[in-house]
């Protein structure tokens, strides 16, 4: 994840592992990059990760009909890489709804999440 201008943090990349731990001095943006970590865990559990956007198959009609149906990893990509637009492309609104921020303190803001490890979380 790719941050440029969030408070304090000028540009910072942030790569996920089992455990991340955040440090460093006062008022060096530790509370805003975990508020911005916090607002992409709720928005994620609210987006509706839509099958049918991304692929021609009927899925629905399999499961309706009792059949199992297995969704490809690129399908399953996909549907992160729509969340992972919305929440770009929204990332201000957001922040500043979700924390009372003025948008204008976030007129810089830049955010990318990059392609990071889902499937790792679905393979069993």
């Amino acid at each position: 994840m790719l941050i440029k201008n969030l408070g304090p943090i000028k540009s910072g990349r942030l790569n996920f592992n089992d455990l991340v731990v955040i440090w460093g001095h006062n008022n060096s943006g530790k509370t805003m990059l975990t508020y911005l970590l916090y607002a992409i865990r709720e928005e994620f559990r609210k987006f509706k990760l839509n099958i049918s956007e991304v692929t021609d198959n009927d899925y629905f009609s399999q499961v309706n009909n009792g059949n199992m149906v297995n969704i490809s990893d690129a399908e399953v990509l996909k549907m992160f890489d729509n969340f992972q637009t919305y929440f770009e492309n929204n990332s201000v609104r957001l922040m500043s709804n979700y924390f009372s921020i003025e948008k204008n303190i976030l007129k810089t803001f830049i955010l990318n999440l990059r392609k990071m490890k889902y499937l790792k979380y679905f393979q069993s």
